[in-house]
């Protein structure tokens, strides 16, 4: 029994009146084909004479006897447009342009040129003119055929916003009335390199004469002589290259490579910032000349929107200090077509030539990588389902999905995710300082550098400089980590990542990245759970195996106080390298180069500045404070931890003899102090979270226990609610007993069209929990290579019925879930969200071992409509049962006396 897709209803009635009208003034509707012969029209790249031919193929035509073909060698750039002169045709809605396509390279688009009659371009003499874009060609050596008609919206639909931003950007007044089509365009770039590209069949299907009001404009020919086009008419040739230059991965500025390490602003002071150890700053508008002024006195860098004038009027010098231009967050594939705008309206006003443009991408990261220069990709892990160690395969997914070589920056979080806060508060009233660990800001910045990234961007969605005990643990943690991130900029920016390895059991991984110099090796010693509680392992020698060292090099420790030579003795298959001691992140360099030596040592003089040491012990000075306070408030709960005191005390006795020895000029001897305190007091957390959550189904994402300092909030919570009442469900459909019931109360079965991937969704009678059946979704690759699978859209979803929510409510959405296998091509496996925690409270599946429960938590902040999404995100299947939805009120008084008869729910 197949789950049906949701069907949208179209009204053809304005069409049908729109097409009589116009046949009554123009004549009769028909299908043009042309015989002309495409041209070059623009172009932004480097293409030398030689390397273009336009010919006719009389081995490749779709149809006989032969068809054109396009062959050519370009450099980087945007496009390459081929234009063909059709009969001029009316935009009417019925009007269909498509033609045949194949290609050696995917990403050939088709666009129509539109002409505005009674409109004059102010840029050059004649009726102005705009592209329309259309459908993409995805595929490689196969015909395939580019149709309007497939885009979804007709073109008198996708004339109309053209036309609002037209008269958004010229005083005067743009009027599209009898505006015609009068030639098909290809955009046929899809990167540097040779491309071959069979065009056939060209057809315009529903085409309306429009002779009469039609005013011919000149095409540009193609003169290899001429500036690409974008160079603005009102600027000179004085411009000049950009400060910043993308090469292959590498980003260098002044001819140097350059690590990005960027903070988003929220209104501090840039001197804050730099002192902090940020180099660069993200700012939400274009930045001011004052902002421009104070950066380049700083020597910092800025990223932000291109000016609202790009396009009409220069970009001067005084953006130098812009070290890219933003093209927005959370980018998917329909900004592409508003991101090749804006590039082009950059490309021809600013002074800087091929200044870099970044994007922060969510999805089809193959077709903006195209348009992006910098690609920065990631999301805020720590505090949810997502195990956190995977972070680096995560990343290097995002690369091999973008298919293109381009820098590639991370991001990296520096706050819990505001659904956390917003949910405590609901449940609570009260929302507790909620810091990230030190640890867990390092661990995900050695997991962005495992994954090849080339910067960092750290997300900040409050203000640093404010007067708080959050925001003064979180600048130290930040001066902290950028400090250690400084001493490994030449192969973070500069490097290659030429190994990567991780134990059997998956308790640690080592990377190590190497420059002609010099190789960087990170250790990171795992639980699996850094994204609740990092650094509990116990602080230990560690050995480890080198492949490659040579007689005349030397490993050296990467620690807060200098370079420590460490111990090295042969082995059968390479030299062993001894780390004591060893604690869950660190870093060695194998060098024989004394520059490199140098460089470092020199690391650690900072005039003026705290030690490493010395923030390391303000640091954990602050978290033992906040582990005594947690520890205090379970006491008087009675929820008090005996392991968990022990701990801290241990941690207070270590920070004590540490902070003497700093005092008196020992750091380096207090440093092993420094880690078991660390260790201790991560080990008491954890002591304390895991305990709480012990209580609980391993598939239960309640937001009380995502921070250690929720856990007494946690407590009290179950005791406001231990005899209250669970309502009777409220989801109807959840039994998944009958398909006709689900459709009825609004369930809704979504996919995306992904070439080589297959979705199937049935209600089966086979391996259910009770009834009679269970909910079957299944995504099945077509693809011969594994690494095909992958995708950066979800392949296949499904939307529950909604269930009427109230603020005051705690909600508890409960079921049952069978993946027999891992999933692949996806670290999310089967993710479990609901519409008011969504993805960052979202629960992961990727394997069960049979049926097994979930429970998710939740309290609306107002009244509201909840629904659940079970989302299958890779290759793989997933069976689903017996879902219900209760609620019970959380301020409710308590009643007389617990009913015996309750439900027997896990909790």
């Amino acid at each position: 029994m197949k789950f049906p897709h949701k069907r949208i209803r179209l009204n053809w009635i304005p069409a049908t009146a729109s097409l009589f009208m116009v046949l009554a003034m123009h004549g009769d509707a028909t299908a043009q084909q042309s015989s002309s012969k495409w041209v070059l029209s623009e172009t932004d790249c480097q293409i030398a004479a030689q390397y273009w031919l336009v010919s006719k193929s009389v081995d490749e035509f779709r149809t006989a006897p032969d068809c054109d073909q396009v062959h050519f060698k370009a450099g980087y750039g945007t496009k390459i447009l081929v234009a063909k002169p059709i009969e001029p045709a009316f935009v009417i809605r019925e009007l269909a342009p498509s033609v045949w396509i194949k290609a050696t390279r995917p990403q050939i688009q088709l666009l129509v040129r539109v002409v505005l009659p009674h409109t004059q371009d102010p840029n050059r003499s004649g009726p102005m003119t705009v592209l329309l874009p259309g459908p993409v060609y995805r595929d490689t050596n196969q015909w395939r055929k580019l149709d309007f008609a497939d885009s979804g919206k007709s073109l008198v639909e996708a004339l109309e916003p053209a036309v609002w931003k037209l008269r958004a950007k010229y005083p005067s007044r743009v009027d599209e009335r009898d505006a015609y089509v009068d030639k098909l365009v290809l955009n046929v770039y899809s990167g540097p390199g040779t491309s071959t590209v069979w065009i056939d069949d060209d057809q315009v299907l529903g085409a309306v004469d429009a002779s009469r009001v039609a005013v011919r404009a000149d095409t540009v020919r193609f003169d290899p002589q001429i500036k690409p086009v974008g160079h603005a008419k009102n600027q000179d040739d004085s411009r000049r290259p950009a400060l910043a230059q993308c090469h292959n991965t590498v980003l260098e500025v002044g001819g140097q490579p350059f690590f990005a390490r960027v903070i988003q602003h929220q209104g501090e002071p840039f001197e804050q910032l730099k002192e902090l150890g940020f180099n660069t700053i993200e700012l939400p508008d274009t930045a001011t000349v004052q902002q421009l002024r104070h950066a380049q006195q700083l020597d910092m860098w800025i990223i932000c929107p291109p000016p609202e004038s790009a396009g009409l009027h220069p970009i001067s010098a005084e953006y130098d200090r812009v070290l890219a231009w933003s093209a927005g967050q959370g980018l998917t594939e329909q900004d592409v077509s508003q991101i090749q705008t804006l590039r082009q309206e950059v490309q021809a006003s600013d002074f800087r030539l091929q200044r870099p443009m970044v994007g922060h991408v969510d999805s089809d990261l193959f077709g903006l990588s195209r348009e992006l220069d910098i690609l920065c990709v990631g999301f805020e892990p720590i505090g949810g389902s997502f195990i956190l160690s995977q972070y680096s395969d995560w990343i290097r997914q995002r690369t091999a999905l973008a298919d293109k070589t381009l820098p590639l920056w991370a991001t990296i979080q520096t706050e819990l995710p505001t659904t956390i806060a917003t949910q405590t508060a609901a449940m609570a009233g009260r929302v507790p300082p909620l810091p990230l660990e030190p640890a867990q800001l390092k661990f995900m910045a050695y997991e962005a550098i495992a994954g090849g990234a080339r910067g960092l961007r750290f997300v900040s969605r409050s203000r640093l400089d404010a007067d708080d005990p959050m925001a003064r643990l979180r600048r130290w943690s930040l001066r902290w980590l950028n400090r250690h991130l400084d001493q490994l900029h030449p192969w973070v920016c500069g490097g290659t990542v030429v190994n990567r390895n991780e134990s059997r059991d998956r308790s640690s991984q080592m990377t190590t990245l190497a420059t002609d110099r010099a190789r960087l090796v990170l250790i990171q010693r795992t639980t699996q759970r850094e994204q609740w509680v990092a650094g509990e392992l116990p602080v230990t020698n560690y050995l480890f195996t080198d492949h490659s060292l040579t007689s005349s090099e030397q490993p050296y420790h990467l620690t807060e106080n200098g370079l420590i030579p460490l111990s090295q003795g042969r082995a059968m298959v390479g030299n062993e390298i001894t780390i004591d001691p060893c604690t869950c992140l660190e870093a060695v360099v194998i060098t024989q180069e004394p520059q490199v030596i140098s460089r470092l040592a020199e690391s650690y003089l900072v005039a003026g500045s705290i030690s490493q040491s010395q923030m390391h012990l303000t640091i954990a000075q602050q978290w033992l404070a906040i582990s005594q306070l947690i520890n205090d408030q379970l006491v008087r709960t009675g929820q008090r931890q005996a392991t968990a005191s022990g701990l801290i005390n241990e941690a207070n006795n270590a920070l004590r003899q540490a902070q003497a020895l700093i005092s008196n000029g020992s750091a380096m001897t207090a440093s092993r102090l420094l880690a078991v305190a660390d260790q201790k007091l991560a080990a008491a957390r954890s002591a304390i979270l895991f305990n709480a959550r012990s209580q609980f189904s391993p598939l239960t994402s309640n937001p009380l226990l995502t921070h250690v300092s929720l856990v007494p909030i946690h407590f009290g919570t179950i005791d406001r609610i231990a005899a209250q009442p669970w309502q009777p469900n409220g989801l109807s459909g959840g039994d998944f007993e009958d398909l006709q019931h689900m459709t009825e109360n609004g369930w809704e079965n979504h996919r995306s069209e992904i070439d080589h991937l297959r979705t199937r969704v049935e209600l089966v009678p086979d391996n259910v929990v009770h009834g009679q059946r269970a909910l079957m979704m299944q995504v099945a690759s077509t693809a011969e290579r594994p690494g095909s699978q992958l995708a950066d859209r979800t392949p296949l979803w499904i939307k529950s019925a909604k269930v009427p929510v109230k603020a005051g409510q705690l909600v508890r959405i409960h079921g049952w879930i069978n993946v027999p296998r891992p999933i692949s091509g996806s670290l999310d496996g089967l993710m479990i969200m609901d519409s008011i925690g969504g993805p960052a409270l979202g629960e992961r599946i990727l394997v069960t071992d049979g049926w097994q429960e979930f429970t998710l938590y939740r309290s609306p902040a107002e009244d509201s409509q909840l629904q659940l999404t079970l989302a299958l995100t890779g290759v793989g299947q997933a069976m689903v049962d017996q879902i219900n939805v209760r609620v019970l009120e959380l301020n409710a008084a308590p009643p007389r006396q617990a009913r015996a008869e309750s439900e027997p729910d896990q909790p």
